[in-house]
């Protein structure tokens, strides 16, 4: 057996001893029990036998007598006093008194380290403080206040998931000023918003930045690049969502990027055939087959269809509902604009 095995199994012994022996009119009656191979159930009379209730609270949470690896679950903190609060004070009988539980935990579970998050206020980490692990670490800045924090940590958790006072703290850091740099592909470039974050508090942001030949549009705080949506084909200024049209009720999912242009030059030719149900639906079907089998029933539009392809004029459905104002300038359009 080795010493972490031995050691745990120690702990659950000193919790019989020390908590579940002292419990005030805590009666632990005969019960049915999983025994040490897994398999096999029998009734042990729990008030002899205090240690096979630990033992069948604990296989609750995936922890096996003389499984070292199961041991590690707690040891390593996967397994917290929340899960371990459910199986002993709160699903089966005999339930263990809260309080009661806490001092047993504070036995099973690694040390505890503390800290201070104000002058009033300790939380425990459920972190050995004698390890060396980087996890103390993380830990110990999760707790704290955001306004402790450093600017380079801010910007390592903005993100649209962001906590809100993560946001906040990074926004009043800006001073009200457009800060943030956004990659291509709408991930948050570090380096330039740290940049721009540091230089906000001493002299004025430009806003828009050069850098090896790519040109950056620096956004407020809270503000993110949307992505670029698609209108129906079928009905103008309504976003398609996940290919399907709230209005005219059609899904566009299986209709081709090229056969929906063509939808919507029959669209503007002809606005009353999205109000015939039955036209509609075979107005859909026969575009899943392409633009060509649309071709077959609007000669006149597939004329026109293929001039404005050559042309490269074909309508595009592309929108974007981005609320920034810098790429909107006096357009009033800006904020609606067609790609």
């Amino acid at each position: 057996m080795s010493k972490s095995n031995h050691s745990f199994e120690e702990k659950v012994q000193k919790t019989v001893d020390e908590i579940i022996s002292k419990i005030p009119n805590y009666k632990l009656d005969e019960v049915a029990v999983y025994k040490e191979d897994g398999e096999h159930v029998e009734t042990v009379n729990l008030e002899k036998n205090p240690e096979d209730f630990v033992w069948d609270r604990l296989r609750g949470l995936g922890i096996v007598k003389n499984n070292e690896d199961s041991y590690q679950l707690i040891e390593q903190g996967f397994c917290k006093e929340g899960d371990a609060r459910v199986v002993f004070c709160e699903t089966l009988f005999p339930r263990m008194p809260i309080p009661w539980f806490r001092k047993m935990w504070s036995i099973l579970s690694p040390a505890t380290a503390y800290i201070k998050t104000d002058e009033n206020t300790t939380i425990g980490t459920g972190i050995d403080p004698n390890s060396s692990s980087s996890i103390i670490v993380d830990v110990l800045r999760e707790n704290r206040p955001v306004s402790q924090m450093k600017d380079i940590e801010l910007v390592e958790q903005y993100a649209t998931d962001a906590l809100p006072q993560i946001i906040d703290e990074l926004a009043k850091r800006a001073k009200g000023k457009a800060v943030v740099v956004f990659n291509k592909d709408k991930t948050v470039n570090k380096s330039l918003t740290l940049q721009f974050l540091r230089d906000a508090r001493r002299k004025k942001i430009p806003k828009t930045y050069q850098k090896e030949g790519i040109m950056y549009t620096l956004k407020n705080v809270g503000d993110f690049p949307n992505d670029i949506d698609e209108e129906s084909p079928l009905a103008p200024g309504n976003i398609l969502c996940n290919g399907y049209c709230d209005v005219c009720e059609m899904d566009f999912s299986e209709v081709s990027a090229e056969t929906r242009q063509f939808l919507r030059l029959v669209y503007n030719d002809n606005k009353g055939i999205v109000t015939n149900r039955m036209t509609l639906v075979g107005l859909i079907a026969t575009a899943k087959s392409g633009v060509d089998a649309l071709s077959k029933v609007f000669p006149s539009v597939a004329v026109k269809y293929e001039e404005l392809k050559e042309l490269g004029k074909l309508p595009s459905l592309k929108t974007n509902q981005s609320n920034d104002e810098s790429t909107g300038g006096s357009d009033p359009f800006g904020k609606n604009k067609r790609y």
